[in-house]
């Protein structure tokens, strides 16, 4: 579409809503807050008409469309990828594309029908839906702790530490068994922005260090990690699915449910 006919449409949804939506800039233009309201509102009716209309042509039993998501790096890679794999070998229909990004992109701006995030939110006029909850273990090489494991958070302390620089927020590492709470914040030798980084860390012997589960199930089946203190618990890590507006397409609804159905066997995964 020609940049005049844009401008054309714009001046007249403005003129409309007797408001600005766009707020331009010499360096940039973005979505007012009325811009952000009427786009979401437009999103939300152009997904239930979407909805609609797959239902009428399909009876509601093929998914199939494009769905755009985007979801945290090793989520993505070890999780998200090979269940949307798996998703395509069912559907073939359906076509997906994924941005994997530890960074929280900008649903709107990017074009996206949903975000994956790990964590706390933050506020916004973004629709989140809790899918459950991701486990932390502290872990470490076994020749690490071959002399003597540790047998309290304290001790933990003694040995070398790699850290993920997304946990630093999260320092100190909190230890819960029962009543009792250790928290410990140990040096890190090594720190990584990434997870798959800092489980190769953690697997060639650089240090001990806390990580998802999720991350490390197969080094801690086969024995090249061992878990510390597998009496103690702590803090879980919440997964969000989260959408620029409610409903969406009937593909997402569907993709949803069956990713649910997956995380269900991940290890260290919790529902709420």
């Amino acid at each position: 579409m020609a940049q005049s006919s844009v401008s054309r449409q714009l001046r007249e949804l403005e003129q409309f809503y007797g408001c600005a939506l766009l707020l331009r800039t010499t360096r940039a233009t973005r979505l007012t807050e009325a811009g952000e309201q009427v786009y979401r509102h437009a999103r939300e009716w152009l997904g239930a008409d979407q909805a609609l209309r797959e239902r009428l042509s399909t009876g509601g039993s093929v998914p199939q469309g494009t769905l755009r998501m985007t979801a945290p790096s090793a989520f993505g890679a070890l999780v998200v990828t090979p269940f949307c794999a798996e998703f395509g070998r069912r559907h073939a229909e359906v076509r997906i594309d994924i941005k994997l990004t530890d960074r929280d992109l900008d649903l709107v701006r990017e074009d996206l029908d949903l975000a994956l995030r790990i964590g706390r939110l933050p506020d916004s006029g973004l629709v989140a839906q809790s899918l459950g909850q991701l486990e932390e273990v502290a872990v470490a090489r076994r020749t690490l702790v071959a002399a003597r494991m540790p047998a309290h958070p304290a001790e933990l302390a003694q040995l070398p530490w790699v850290g993920f620089s997304g946990l630093r927020q999260r320092l100190p590492f909190v230890f819960v068994r029962g009543e009792d709470r250790a928290l410990i914040e140990p040096p890190c030798r090594l720190w990584t922005d990434a997870i798959i980084a800092h489980r190769e860390a953690l697997l060639s012997g650089a240090g001990a260090g806390v990580i998802h589960r999720y991350a490390v199930a197969d080094a801690l089946e086969d024995g090249r990690l061992v878990q510390l203190l597998p009496q103690w618990q702590l803090p879980l890590w919440p997964l969000w699915a989260v959408q620029p507006a409610r409903g969406g397409p009937s593909l997402l609804q569907v993709w949803l449910k069956e990713l649910s159905e997956r995380l269900a066997k991940l290890p260290g995964w919790r529902k709420d």
